[in-house]
């Protein structure tokens, strides 16, 4: 079903999917953003528990490259996919950075590869 139509793309809403499709050359983006913090933004995949609390499992964060925080004007971006441990809760302590994509390089669990 499209739920939205405009002159340069539209949305559809189809069983469980949700498609943001362009009819230009220029690629349909979903925006996020805050003009305060230094988390960015976050796409995070969870599972729904039965009493209807979403829990966490996957979190692909972006946020000032945390080696220039304490620049207030850096515009040094990172790329971090947290994953669940196992443990139960909504705390930073439940995940684990996996993989940290910068401009410079790419970490897997904190070590350099890349």
């Amino acid at each position: 079903m499209r739920v939205l139509d405009s002159p340069n793309g539209y949305v559809e809403w189809a069983s469980n999917e949700l498609s943001i499709l362009s009819k230009v050359e220029d690629p349909p983006k979903v925006r996020v953003g805050t003009s305060t913090g230094l988390s960015l933004g976050a796409f995070t995949a969870s599972r729904i528990r039965p009493d209807g609390v979403q829990e966490e499992m996957g979190i692909l964060q972006f946020k000032v490259d945390e080696r220039y925080r304490a620049d207030p004007e850096s515009r040094i971006c990172e790329a971090v996919l947290h994953l669940r441990k196992g443990k139960s809760g909504h705390d930073d302590a439940d995940f684990v950075e996996v993989v940290t994509f910068r401009h410079d390089g790419i970490w897997v669990f904190g070590r350099r590869i890349i």
